[in-house]
């Protein structure tokens, strides 16, 4: 399947060093998050994208088992490596690796990063965080929000180097032409909601600019811990060429018809047509005024919530406002105005009102920082 990728990966605003390291040669695509002391973690993530891109050969969409085999060699080699040098002892990397095929994909996964696919604007992880928290999520003894700050999300249960034998989580997934596929190291996932995730991934026109925006969202965050991102667009297989054209030059029985008659008919064809695109139009517009929302801002900048959407078909405005807020637009870090003024579409009006309440507590975390900042100068 045809692939259109977008990467960015950054150091962060705490760490003096990026220990992530990501592969894109399509159809294979791969990121590891390495963690150790000094360049240990580095070594280890840099290890494991190398066996990888070195054993790409070696994998086939036919044989998913494949893609456990290479992660269990790159495992071997980091655990051999870790074992022959006292200071890379006890080093290890996660890893997500997704092989795209002709609609489906595969996923092998080893560590906490994290596969998403965002569908029809829907956001979906695609695998399961290997740490103390995420089991204790998957058990229900926490719930995913209280996951989010939990004292111990950061311990890791799997991770590649770690030990001579690993378990590797296998997953097939559906792939279809216009979905979009995002790995991400935890500098994403833990500094940033599967929400606004979601957001600034379908606000944005291009996998880059994905990239791009979605780093920017945890820096803002505070960007805590390295921070990789890897977009893939499914796009569908190249069009048929056109058949040859027949020429038909037999008569037929328009031939006879006098002119005014085919004149005439091609009014009234287009004249059906003209009402069926009015019709249509109408419509859409009923439909998407009585089952979307979104936020986004009103002519004053004030952050609102639309119901319909915020398209407009024909020249036409499918939207109203249903809930103005008190925040404005400069209340907000500038990385958000583009989304509010393109508007962030969402499932629900109860969804809506959380975004609003999101977007108020970050605007308080802004305002806080920009008092500091005025403080300090």
């Amino acid at each position: 399947m045809n692939t259109a990728v977008g990467v960015r990966t950054d150091v962060g605003r705490v760490r003096e060093g990026n220990e992530d390291s990501y592969l894109a040669e399509p159809p294979l695509f791969a990121i590891a998050d390495g963690m150790g002391g000094h360049s240990a973690g580095e070594v280890a993530s840099e290890t494991a994208v190398k066996v990888i891109s070195d054993g790409a050969a070696q994998v086939s969409s036919e044989d998913p088992r494949s893609l456990a085999r290479l992660l269990n060699n790159a495992n071997a080699a980091i655990y051999t490596k870790a074992q022959s040098d006292a200071a890379l002892l006890g080093m290890g990397t996660t890893c997500t690796l997704l092989m795209a095929g002709e609609g489906i994909a595969h996923i092998a996964h080893v560590g906490d990063s994290r596969a998403y696919r965002l569908r029809d604007g829907v956001i979906e992880q695609l695998t399961d965080d290997h740490t103390l928290v995420g089991r204790m999520v998957r058990e229900g003894q926490i719930s995913p929000e209280e996951a989010q700050h939990h004292p111990q999300r950061n311990v890791i249960t799997n991770a590649l180097g770690l030990d001579s034998n690993i378990a590797v989580d296998l997953r097939e997934i559906e792939a279809r032409a216009g979905d979009r596929l995002l790995l991400c190291s935890d500098g994403l996932s833990s500094m940033v909601s599967d929400l606004d995730i979601a957001a600034a991934a379908n606000a944005a026109e291009d996998p880059q600019q994905a990239a791009e925006a979605l780093v920017e969202l945890a820096l803002e965050a505070g960007g805590e811990d390295n921070i990789t991102v890897l977009v893939i667009d499914l796009g569908g297989k190249d069009a048929p060429a056109p058949g040859p054209q027949r020429t038909d030059t037999s008569p037929g029985p328009s031939s006879a018809a006098p002119t005014t008659s085919r004149r005439r008919r091609k009014w009234l064809g287009a004249l059906l047509l003209l009402l069926l695109l009015v019709a249509a139009v109408y419509g859409a517009g009923n439909w998407a005024l009585d089952n979307s929302y979104y936020v986004g801002v009103d002519e004053l900048d004030r952050v609102t919530i639309y119901q319909g959407i915020p398209e407009r078909i024909a020249g036409l405005t499918l939207a109203e406002p249903v809930e103005p807020s008190a925040l404005s637009l400069e209340d907000l870090p500038d990385s958000r105005h583009a989304l509010l003024r393109q508007g962030m579409k969402v499932e629900s009006l109860d969804e809506a009102q959380s975004t609003v309440s999101n977007l108020s507590d970050l605007a308080r975390e802004f305002q806080n920082q920009r008092a500091k900042g005025d403080s300090k100068a």
